[in-house]
């Protein structure tokens, strides 16, 4: 009986092992991340409706040194738009409707498949991490149920590539190209200093 139990606990520890250490890739990825700047191109598909567009991204990542996230997304095509996020305040700036939306961040935070993973947690606190393709391919589920049911990061060449999360009312793809990680990025880029002109529609008050 002894020496069965014994071989089970060998077995069992044989499987249980290259998995924490396939996830350990993608919590390290994280962990060691501060900033990211890349062009991409966004496919939202809802329901039968696909829009797909394209810019380039600038992410401060919130972690122990830097207090606050933030998000800079400059949509070049199909139409201009600028979504920008200090940490606190999120501003959508649509350029063709020369208007400006300011909300709260925190009313995205928990549903917005970036925030989730560019924030100060480690990932194998917040989701549950299946390796697809170990260095390559992480399925990440939610420990907390809400609108992201899971999201799919792929690597290429040890970088980010993609980013794909499956939510309630869709799918959101971000790939990801010219990536370049840690370098400091100007805060001056997460806060939007509104153009004379243009309309503005402040939520946060």
């Amino acid at each position: 009986m002894l020496k069965t139990v014994s071989l089970w606990s060998i077995l069992t520890a044989s499987l249980v092992v290259p998995s924490l250490a396939n996830e350990a890739f993608v919590v390290k990825y994280f962990n060691d991340l501060t900033s990211l700047q890349a062009d991409f191109e966004q496919t939202v598909t809802q329901q039968k409706n696909k829009e797909i567009s394209d810019g380039i991204l600038q992410i401060r990542k919130k972690n122990g040194r830097d207090a606050t996230a933030g998000f800079y997304f400059n949509y070049t095509s199909p139409f201009e738009q600028k979504i920008i996020s200090n940490g606190q305040k999120l501003w959508h700036y649509d350029v063709d409707l020369e208007q400006v939306v300011i909300k709260n961040l925190a009313i995205f935070e928990q549903d917005s498949p970036m925030f989730m993973i560019f924030n100060d947690q480690p990932l194998n606190a917040q989701f549950a991490i299946k390796t697809l393709k170990n260095e390559q391919k992480y399925r990440l589920t939610p420990k907390k149920k809400g609108d992201v049911e899971f999201i799919e990061i792929e690597f290429k060449r040890g970088n980010i590539s993609n980013v794909y999360a499956k939510q309630a009312n869709g799918t959101l793809s971000l790939m990801l190209s010219d990536v370049v990680i840690n370098q400091n990025i100007n805060p001056n880029v997460f806060t939007l200093k509104v153009p004379k002109g243009v309309d503005v529609i402040d939520e946060t008050k």
